[in-house]
Order: structure tokens, then sequence, then C-alpha cells
């Protein structure tokens, strides 16, 4: 077997979350911090175009999104503007909030950013350059950021250098009253 080469590798990727998409943010949700979370009231489906999420319909539109059982996450946490509500801070309450206000057919509920961490360093650094990033790009603007860092799945032969993280960015700014109504669409 060839040992992989030593530098580390660039990869950035942005996805929208939308009921219109079939996409849950209950699910990316469960998925980032390996949580077991049940969506009530829900038409829209479960995250069916990514092949790595599943759901279990509860019957009357509730279903669970159950992920306590992945390996490999790091670290979670949330960045937001110093003036939000506290309970922006808390990652089921502020979906929850995002998800009552997103109230159209076709809402998008928030950008998932996918990234490549360096392999070379440690947590420590994995989580200051995840909170630089973020406070750069998500902070000026309002947004909340949910954050998770997971390792790589080296249990399953997966490469040992895939350190990444999930970020989950809200669609709209945040005040100290709660969403703005009006979208940012820069």
């Amino acid at each position: 077997m060839k040992k992989p080469p030593a530098s580390g590798h660039y990869h950035l990727h942005i996805h929208p979350i939308s009921k219109g998409s079939g996409h849950n943010i209950f699910a990316s949700l469960a998925y980032g911090h390996g949580l077991a979370i049940t969506a009530s009231g829900h038409d829209h489906s479960a995250t069916a175009a990514a092949a790595y999420r599943r759901a279990q319909s509860l019957g009357s539109g509730e279903q669970v999104f159950d992920y306590r059982r992945k390996v490999g996450v790091q670290w979670t946490g949330i960045a937001a503007p110093d003036d939000a509500p506290d309970w922006a801070r808390d990652p089921v309450t502020l979906w929850r909030m995002v998800d009552q206000t997103e109230t159209r057919t076709n809402a998008r509920f928030a950008r998932e950013v996918i990234i490549a961490l360096p392999h070379q360093v440690g947590l420590d650094q994995h989580i200051e350059l995840l909170h630089q990033f973020v406070r750069t790009h998500a902070i000026p603007r309002r947004m909340v950021a949910d954050m998770a860092i997971h390792a790589p799945p080296t249990h399953t032969g997966g490469d040992p250098r895939n350190w990444h993280a999930h970020i989950l960015l809200t669609d709209r700014p945040i005040t100290a009253d709660g969403f703005a109504r009006v979208k940012d669409r820069s």
C-alpha cells in the first residue's frame, strides 16, 4: 500500500439546506453533533439527497434522526454575535426557532459548509482555525454558526487525513430580538 503524501488537501463545499430540495435541518444537526433529535409536525422529507443521512418515520409527520452511534465527532460549538439571544447558543433551540421562522414550502433553512482541516495539527488548532473562519465570514454578517469537527473514520479504513468541519449557518441575520425579517441574500 502506498503511503499517503504528507502535504494536506483543501476542500470547501457549500450547499443550501431547504425544504424544497427535501433536506431537513434536524437531520443535518443530528449528524453533525452525533445526537438523536425528534422533529415533529414536518411535511417535508428527510435528507434523501445525501446517502449518509437516514430518518425513521414515527407517523403523523414526526421523524427521528438518530446519530448517537456516529463515531468521530470531536467537538461542537456555536458562534453568534455578542448581542444574540441566549437561545441562539443552544443548537436544538436555535434550529427549532429557524424551523418556526421559515414557513414557506420552499424555504431555505441554512447553508451547510463542509471544510477540510489540516491533519498535521491537533484538535485545539482545528478549533481555533474554525473560530477564525467563522469570525471572518459569518459573524460580521450576523449569522449564527453551528460547528462540529469530525475526525477521520480510520476504524473503517478511511483516510487518516480527513479531518473536517461541518458548519451550519443561519440564513437570516440575528438581532438581540431574534431573527431579522429579511434574509441576507449577499
